[in-house]
């Protein structure tokens, strides 16, 4: 957006933000929609993200375009200039991590003497036991624990016998 733009646009932006208590700067400005109610979601300002509107109105430059605006509040419908930042796809997720929004799991570690002892690997007739539990709705990992061996192990046979059978 050029300046001349963002001027026509400021007061309709703004017109549609509810800054509770302009004075409290941990309070949130909220997006509204256009019936006046407060959104749960992120807001949209004619086709725009209304995050980015919010940041190139008070700042006057535009946003880079492969660059995304992030929440230091993780309001989603959080307008504040104070509570956002700019920032890459990576520096928001790196930012959700931190804040503990984004979990992953841990994939257990294998055993130092994991070269020494591999992985039991299953008769055909337990092949055919962890196939038919399957079936039967019975998740891989369950199946592995069962069998005493590792879901790769169990998936690999689960494998093979949905190509064998018929």
């Amino acid at each position: 957006m050029n300046a001349d733009h963002l001027a026509i646009i400021g007061d309709q932006f703004w017109a549609r933000v509810d800054k509770g208590d302009d004075t409290d700067p941990d309070c949130c400005w909220l997006w509204l929609r256009p019936n006046g109610e407060p959104t749960k979601k992120y807001g949209s300002f004619r086709g725009l993200v209304a995050t980015r509107v919010a940041l190139e109105l008070t700042t006057g430059q535009k946003v880079p375009d492969h660059l995304v605006v992030c929440h230091r509040c993780d309001n989603p419908p959080c307008v504040r200039p104070s509570h956002l930042f700019i920032g890459t796809n990576r520096d928001n997720a790196m930012d959700a991590i931190q804040k503990g929004r984004i979990v992953y799991p841990t994939r257990p570690k294998r055993p130092s003497d994991w070269h020494e002892h591999p992985p039991r690997q299953l008769t055909s007739v337990e092949a055919l036991t962890a196939f038919r539990m399957w079936q039967a709705g019975q998740a891989s990992n369950a199946i592995a624990q069962v069998m005493r061996t590792t879901r790769d192990v169990v998936w690999e046979a689960i494998q093979l016998m949905r190509i064998k059978s018929p």
